[in-house]
């Protein structure tokens, strides 16, 4: 079974009993520590000199980790819907707040478009991953959408 979602990735149906939560807890263990590392890259480049290469570039970080490591999630998360909206908040709330201060900061500079909020630059930026069949597909259509993004000076 091919997975909607994520193109490309065979779903198998789950075993229960002791294996089954095993690879749960492994699996939330492993996505966990990918959103951290995701979102300390952001933190990283929060002190970049230019923040519209800051913004972008983790955007485009963060369109390859949606292609390559959005199926963890739902394998880690398992069936349960409350444990997998805890989960699922938790993680985007880290993604949110690098988002967020990322954005303010390419915003202030004068970079971003006033008329976009950050909830615009996250959905466009999900809907590149999900479009993508590849990382390297992802981060070019950020590459593309970005001068749809970027204020013009020229007006």
């Amino acid at each position: 079974m091919t997975g909607d979602r994520f193109p490309g990735v065979t779903l198998k149906p789950r075993r229960t009993g002791a294996r089954s939560s095993a690879v749960m807890v492994i699996g939330i263990a492993v996505y966990e520590g990918e959103v951290a590392e995701l979102c300390a890259f952001g933190a990283t480049l929060a002190a970049a000199p230019d923040p519209a290469e800051a913004l972008f570039g983790w955007l485009e970080s963060l369109a390859g980790h949606v292609v390559t490591k959005g199926a963890l999630a739902f394998t880690g998360t398992g069936p349960h819907t409350d444990r997998r909206t805890a989960l699922f908040d938790r993680w985007h709330a880290s993604i949110r707040a690098t988002a967020d201060q990322l954005f303010d900061r390419a915003r202030a500079q004068g970079s971003i478009r006033e008329d976009l909020t950050v909830s615009d630059v996250l959905a466009l930026t999900s809907a590149a991953a999900t479009a993508a069949n590849r990382a390297d597909d992802a981060r070019r259509l950020i590459g593309l959408i970005r001068h749809g993004m970027e204020s013009r000076h020229d007006h």
